[in-house]
């Protein structure tokens, strides 16, 4: 199976509309979580802070021929097959696929891992995890959906853990069941107590955490992206030349078509005022508030398996030794960063992470210093 070709579809249009206050930085304000107790009785360390959704990470601020390149983490076997990394200002979170049962598609039981920017060594938050593949911070927790295959009633469940338990005392439990859609193939914050998740069939769901409850909604297809912004949620379908605006409590949704071609989109990213979007030949920025292309820049992508975006560069993994490239914003001039087999990667104010997915040495866990 492809990870990368999951994609949302076109529901009746309505004008989007946010159910809750979103404040100047785009985030939907809410009490501080890294004042309260941790729930793991873990350290008493405050919580690294997390990022907010607006605006974007900040860019490199020297070349990248300059920057550092570290190897935060090695497997204790190979090949193991990272997915999923996030961040927050102190550590690095992802999801270690083990080398059975199809682990290089997700397919397998995973270790959700941490390691801090500074290098150490990882602390295992929760093993055996089935088919784990997509990861999210929100407050206090990282937050994970594994999925149950071949059962009457396959489900998928997100769980979750203390995002700085203690090695040896992480204390894993399930939130919520989503009982329709398939595996999530995608788990992104949409702001303070909300995730979004993107489902392997058509549907998604919103899930709300700090009430354990998820709104799921039917969709005509499945996505190939899916981006918050301040105000809306985007998704992409690579079968559409379409960029669907959904409501923040994905009620509604209102489709727009920014070019005349059919090509559809690989991948989606958003820095707030732009989304982001990669086709087959081009690499296209789109005005979230004029729904019109704002630069195109002609490149061949195949593979595409993550992208994400800071205030000067665009950057995209890719599988089949297409590495991780970054992409100027204004010019769309490339820089090739690594080479090599990426199905997953993120960036924030401090670097760019990435996962070495090689079939049979992969693993690695790196870090490119902004």
């Amino acid at each position: 199976m492809s990870l990368a070709c999951s994609s949302f579809g076109e529901t009746d249009s309505a004008d989007p509309s946010s159910t809750r206050d979103i404040d100047a930085s785009g985030q939907v304000p809410t009490s501080d979580a890294a004042t309260e107790p941790h729930a793991d009785g873990g350290p008493t360390e405050e919580l690294p802070e997390l990022r907010k959704l607006c605006p974007p990470a900040r860019g490199p601020s020297k070349g990248f021929a300059d920057s550092k390149k570290t190897l935060l983490y090695e497997p204790p076997s190979r090949p193991r097959f990272p997915f999923a990394i996030t961040t927050d200002a102190k550590y690095v979170y992802w999801i270690e696929q083990d080398n059975t049962a199809d682990g290089y598609n997700g397919n397998s039981n995973a270790r959700i891992l941490r390691v801090s920017k500074a290098g150490g060594v990882a602390v295992e938050i929760a093993s055996n995890q089935p088919s784990a593949s997509a990861l999210a911070l929100d407050g206090e927790y990282v937050y994970w959906a594994t999925y149950t295959a071949g059962s009457a009633t396959p489900s998928a469940t997100i769980a979750r853990a203390g995002r700085v338990c203690a090695a040896g005392s992480c204390v894993v439990e399930p939130l919520t069941t989503l009982a329709a859609g398939g595996r999530v193939s995608k788990l992104v914050s949409a702001g303070p107590g909300v995730l979004v998740a993107r489902m392997a069939s058509a549907n998604a769901a919103l899930i709300d955490t700090k009430q354990a409850t998820a709104k799921l909604s039917s969709l005509a297809q499945a996505a190939s992206g899916v981006a918050p912004a301040p105000l809306a949620i985007y998704a992409t379908r690579s079968d559409s030349a379409a960029i669907v605006e959904y409501s923040r409590d994905l009620g509604s949704s209102a489709p727009f078509t920014p070019t005349t071609s059919n090509d559809g989109y690989l991948s989606l990213a958003s820095d707030c005022t732009k989304l982001w979007v990669t086709r087959s030949s081009s690499l296209l920025a789109v005005d979230i508030a004029l729904r019109t292309i704002s630069s195109a820049f002609p490149q061949t992508f195949s593979d595409v398996f993550d992208s994400a975006v800071d205030e000067k560069f665009f950057y995209v993994a890719r599988a089949n030794a297409g590495g991780v490239d970054a992409f100027e914003k204004i010019t769309g001039a490339k820089t090739n960063l690594w080479s090599g087999n990426v199905f997953a990667l993120d960036v924030d104010d401090d670097g760019i992470y990435w996962g070495d997915h090689a079939q049979s040495t992969g693993g690695d866990l790196y870090m490119l210093e902004k």
